[in-house]
């Protein structure tokens, strides 16, 4: 099996005002383990899920 398989290359993030229940809500409806965390919503960022 090939890397670009397994992996996601989307990235997700989230504003840093958001609660950590909202980061959680993300985190399970993108199915990753990690987030990204941005001051400003404005930040663009091709093929981001969020």
């Amino acid at each position: 099996m090939k890397t670009g398989t397994a992996c996601k290359r989307a990235v997700a993030y989230i504003d840093g005002e958001e609660s950590a229940l909202e980061a959680a809500k993300l985190m399970r409806q993108h199915h990753v383990g990690d987030l990204v965390i941005t001051r400003e919503q404005r930040i663009s960022t091709q093929g981001a899920l969020a």
